[in-house]
């Protein structure tokens, strides 16, 4: 199971840089999400309206190690994305029998 949990890591992973680059390449005007999300990780808050802080706090120490900008945003955004796909596959391999790991993996990508 541990080759299958690497070569599906470094699989997302390279599915997710490629999807930082094209943010990037697309352009620097920001969508309103990405908008709202820069003037509210301007600084730390226990919660922002009706969310929670955790995603913005996140952004913010991201902002502070890259800029304000695109890349950073995406970073963020698919760093998250990558983490909850391996957690979600590394929780559904603990269930399935030892010799299925595709179906984990399937399980996991198709969430």
């Amino acid at each position: 199971m541990r080759q299958e949990s690497l070569t599906l890591a470094l699989v997302l992973a390279a599915y997710f840089a490629l999807q930082v680059t094209l943010r990037i390449w697309i352009g620097t005007g920001l969508q309103l999400d990405e908008a709202e999300l820069v003037m509210r990780a301007q600084e730390f808050h226990w919660g922002y309206g009706p969310q929670l802080p955790l995603f913005n706090w996140l952004q913010l120490l991201t902002f502070k190690l890259i800029g304000v900008n695109i890349a950073a945003l995406a970073i963020a955004k698919n760093a998250c994305l990558w983490l909850g796909y391996m957690l979600a596959y590394l929780a559904l391999a603990r269930f399935v029998p030892s010799g299925d790991a595709r179906r984990a993996r399937v399980d996991a990508l198709g969430a």
